[in-house]
C-alpha cells in the first residue's frame, strides 16, 4: 500500500516500511564499482529499496539493491574486497564464503557498526556477474518514559 499523491513509492509491511530508491540516493559508504547498473527483471528494473523494520526492542534498516556489475566473477569479489578495507571495513562476524559461481562476502564498519552483505553471482547463460547487496544497521529503541502528555508531545 502506498499513499496516493506520496514523494515516492512505498509499501507498508506488518512490522514497518519499504521504500524505492533512485541509484543516486543509494548509501555513500557502500560503494559501486564504476559502470554497475541496476539489475532487470522481466518487469523492469529492480530499483533498491530502503526497509524500516519496527521490533520492540530495535529498528532494524536495510537497504537493497541488485546490480549487474561490469567485471568478472573474481574481479568483483577482488574490487569489493580491496575497495570495502581502504574505507575502514572489516570482515564481518559471520563467515562468509567463495565458491566457483557463487560468493558471499560479510563485512562490518569498527566505527558506524554498520554490516554489509554482499552475494556475488556470476551467470554463465548471460555472461555476467551480479550483487546483491545488502546494508544493516540496528538501532536499540527504548520507549519514552512516563511523563505528563505536555512533555511527551515536546519530546517526540
Amino acid at each position: 500500500m502506498g499513499l496516493l499523491g506520496s514523494y515516492r513509492e512505498f509499501r507498508r509491511r506488518q512490522n514497518g516500511l519499504l521504500i524505492w530508491l533512485r541509484l543516486e540516493e543509494w548509501p555513500k559508504d557502500i560503494p559501486l564499482a564504476p559502470g554497475t547498473r541496476v539489475a532487470e527483471t522481466g518487469e523492469g528494473p529492480f530499483d533498491p529499496y530502503w526497509r524500516i523494520v519496527l521490533e520492540p526492542d530495535k529498528t532494524i534498516e536495510v537497504v537493497v539493491g541488485w546490480f549487474v556489475v561490469p567485471l568478472g566473477f573474481e574481479e568483483t569479489i577482488a574490487w569489493y574486497r580491496t575497495k570495502l578495507v581502504e574505507l575502514g571495513w572489516t570482515n564481518g562476524s559471520k563467515d562468509g564464503y567463495v565458491m566457483s559461481e557463487k560468493a558471499l562476502l560479510r563485512f562490518q564498519h569498527p566505527e558506524t557498526h554498520v554490516q554489509l552483505e554482499a552475494s556475488i553471482q556470476w551467470w554463465q547463460y548471460k555472461e555476467e556477474t551480479t550483487a546483491m547487496i545488502r546494508r544493516i544497521v540496528e538501532h536499540p529503541w527504548s520507549p519514552v518514559a512516563e511523563q505528563p502528555l505536555e512533555l511527551t508531545a515536546e519530546i517526540a
